[in-house]
């Protein structure tokens, strides 16, 4: 059987990218060739050549400099937001025919690699409605499937059940399980509850992974995309991590006043209607006095800030976005948001791998 791993999990922001990261990471400091693929995936970006490929599969070419593998083999099936519809009118190519492009591309991959980790798209029931759901996927590669599952207990297990069923009935092999995000102080109940109820299935939880603030943390760049927003100041500071932030809509002397009795977190971003230049200039004078808690400016609503308002931002780089949007609904888009790792966002990166190597036994993998 090919040196391979398949990662899925048991739904969408679960932890694949975050464990695929650790593991590719893991195999620089084992093998001279690691290899990655995510068959069937999502959300794209354009390569130079044109082509659309997974955002994560360019994420771990950049990131590891995976150079012997092309972007066309590690990305061989992108579904836009058309591509259902698409395949259900007969507009696309047929599933034969994905699965054998599928199988090339990892033929080839895993030929040119020491071993390859495979990643999934969100649950393992994603794309049954085209033929091609991980299940399926990782039945055509005949490989082992690692599951992430958040954690937990209770409800960790329940989906953990939903997927394995599937495994099950499709007859796909399941090494192990992994429980990210879980509370630090929860790790050993939460290890040995879950290996006990696994127990049912004769399946190996194979490490927790903590929750950790900083991964969960957007960027500014996250939330410049998020919202479409414009930069007004500090370009070179937009990927800088948030991991506060502070709605204010009431006087800027109560602002001001509540910034120095409680004080104000580091990386703490701001957000306040564009109008409210005394509240602006607040901020700027705190982080100008104080340039360790350094945090970001979220401007939001139809008024832009004022010319010379946007002219004292620049001056103390103060790295600052604008967005059109009304204040509440930009609050809203924000906490519903799940931040994605990024190809510059190199001290999120550093960490994700880290953790995951420091949590799991990379050997049970390899």
């Amino acid at each position: 059987m090919a040196r391979s791993v398949f990662i899925a999990a048991t739904g969408q922001h679960v932890g694949k990218t975050t464990t695929c990261l650790g593991l590719v990471g893991g195999l620089t400091k084992r093998v001279q060739k690691p290899g990655f693929i995510k068959p069937v995936g999502q959300q794209h970006v354009l390569v130079p050549d044109g082509s659309k490929v997974d955002i994560d599969v360019d994420l771990i070419r950049t990131q590891f400099s995976l150079n012997h593998l092309a972007h066309a083999d590690m990305s061989p099936i992108v579904f836009d937001s058309m591509y259902t519809r698409d395949f259900l009118d007969g507009e696309t190519e047929s599933l034969d025919s994905m699965k054998a492009r599928i199988l090339r591309s990892y033929e080839k991959v895993s030929a040119s690699s020491d071993f390859t980790v495979i990643e999934g798209t969100g649950h393992m029931g994603v794309g049954s409605i085209v033929g091609m759901n991980n299940a399926t996927v990782a039945k055509l590669l005949d490989v082992d499937v690692v599951l992430v599952a958040s954690g937990g207990i209770g409800s960790a297990f329940d989906e953990l059940a939903l997927n394995l069923q599937l495994c099950q009935a499709i007859g796909v092999r399941v090494r192990g399980i992994i429980l990210n995000k879980v509370q630090p102080h929860k790790m050993e109940k939460v290890a040995y509850y879950v290996s006990k109820a696994l127990l049912a299935w004769k399946v190996k939880l194979l490490g927790c992974i903590p929750f950790h603030p900083m991964l969960s943390s957007p960027s500014l760049s996250n939330l410049q995309s998020l919202l479409d927003a414009e930069v007004l100041a500090g370009a070179d500071q937009l990927h800088l991590l948030l991991s506060e932030r502070l709605l204010v809509a009431t006087r800027s002397d109560i602002f001001y006043d509540a910034l120095h009795r409680r004080g104000i977190h580091p990386a703490t971003l701001i957000i306040t209607p564009a109008a409210r230049s005394d509240v602006i200039n607040a901020s700027i004078v705190t982080w100008t006095d104080n340039p360790d808690l350094r945090g970001a400016l979220l401007l939001t609503g139809t008024t832009p800030p004022s010319r010379e308002v946007q002219l004292l931002l620049a001056k103390a780089n103060v790295p600052t976005i604008y967005s059109n949007k009304p204040t509440l609904q930009v609050a809203h888009l924000i906490s519903a948001f799940t931040p994605k790792a990024e190809i510059m966002d190199k001290s999120r990166i550093e960490a994700t791998i880290k953790l995951v190597e420091e949590s799991l036994d990379l050997d049970d993998f390899f």
